[in-house]
């Protein structure tokens, strides 16, 4: 999912569209208050994309809307989890916060139907996106928003690669994540350009320009049993 100047932008609701109304995960963001500037190409594009990505939304607040409230609190053995990735370039007001990662106890290896696909970039004006590609699955679409996998048991591993991806290479952008600091404290965050690992409790990692027309990064989750050892030492 993206936004583009002139969409309305997240306002901290859980799940991440302005239309749904949930509890915080976390702080909210600044709201936009700019009058829109794009062409009725790039809005006709952003509507298209607000619709399909508000009842996608709708249906996963219908499924997993309670999935991380508790887990903060007592054992996480067993329960399902998911992180909110956030990519923005603050100077254009350009950002992606609809990205997930997670586990759940009825998700698959590979694709299924928690795994939603991510909508092309505009074919005019600036974009910004972060997307799971899963060409391997052999579906339609081989972009992702949503990447979630079957539940870890004990101290088993799991990791997620996804690609932030820029019509401009040179746009200097900030890669933030909202989630349980329970899981945040079992995760690392891993930029396969620098080799630079990031753990997750920071919350946010600015990378600068991408450098190219993508940038791939990994997120590694050691495990419930894990305590609080992360794998940013392995």
């Amino acid at each position: 999912m993206r936004l583009l100047p002139g969409a309305r932008p997240f306002t901290g609701t859980k799940l991440w569209t302005p239309a749904l109304q949930a509890q915080p995960l976390s702080a909210p963001l600044a709201a936009d208050t700019a009058e829109p500037t794009a062409d009725r190409t790039i809005m006709a594009s952003a509507g298209r994309g607000k619709a399909r990505g508000e009842a996608e939304q709708r249906a996963h607040r219908a499924a997993h809307g309670q999935v991380n409230e508790g887990l903060d609190h007592g054992d996480i053995t067993g329960r399902e989890w998911y992180v909110r990735l956030i990519v923005a370039a603050p100077a254009e007001k350009l950002e992606d916060a609809g990205n997930l990662l997670g586990q759940l106890a009825d998700a698959q290896t590979g694709f299924d139907e928690h795994d939603l696909p991510e909508l092309p970039p505009p074919e005019f004006g600036p974009f910004l996106s972060l997307v799971f590609p899963h060409p391997e699955w052999g579906q339609p679409d081989a972009d992702y928003g949503t990447d979630y996998h079957p539940l870890s048991r004990g101290r088993q591993q799991d990791s997620w690669t996804f690609e932030i991806r820029s019509n401009d290479p040179g746009r200097d952008l900030v890669l933030s994540w909202q989630g349980p600091m329970q899981i945040l404290a079992r995760s690392v965050l891993v930029d396969s350009a620098t080799g630079q690992k990031i753990l997750a409790v920071k919350g946010s990692y600015r990378l600068g320009a991408l450098g190219g027309g993508s940038r791939t990064f990994e997120w590694r989750y050691t495990g419930s049993s894990a305590g609080k050892r992360s794998m940013a030492d392995e």
